[in-house]
């Protein structure tokens, strides 16, 4: 589970996704935002998650990771693939929290952060990331 920041802004780093991972995104990025809100019924969120280390790592951050999870399900319509179930679990959760206060990029999103996630991109798909191949 990874919530991936190859570029300098979400929607950058969105757009940079191939097809797979953007669709993993979406979920992960729900599922996180559901943990991080306390909200558990609504959706079938695996155990693991509420303290996973990339869970752990957004709290706080929920407006950011909230930007950049509405980037993902954008996106991926754009691509043409349906949302369903992202969209129904998404206006769930924002019925009951509403949107967080905007704070900015948090500040462990740094040049190294960015860094390692090109490179774990790569690795993932060397083919479609060659552009992140390390030097």
């Amino acid at each position: 589970m990874e919530i991936f920041h190859s570029e300098e802004t979400w929607s950058l780093s969105v757009l940079a996704l191939d097809d797979k991972r953007l669709g993993k995104q979406r979920l992960e990025c729900i599922q996180i935002l559901l943990s991080l809100s306390g909200i558990i019924n609504i959706w079938e969120i695996p155990k693991y998650i509420h303290n996973h280390p990339v869970t752990l790592l957004w709290k706080g951050n929920e407006d950011y990771l909230l930007s950049y999870t509405t980037a993902c399900i954008i996106e991926w319509g754009n691509r043409g693939y349906k949302n369903t179930k992202c969209i129904s679990a998404f206006h769930d959760m924002r019925a009951i929290t509403g949107d967080y206060p905007v704070k900015g990029k948090p500040s462990f999103i740094t040049a190294d952060f960015i860094q390692s996630h090109k490179i774990k991109l790569y690795s993932k798909n060397p083919l479609f990331y060659a552009k992140y191949k390390p030097e």
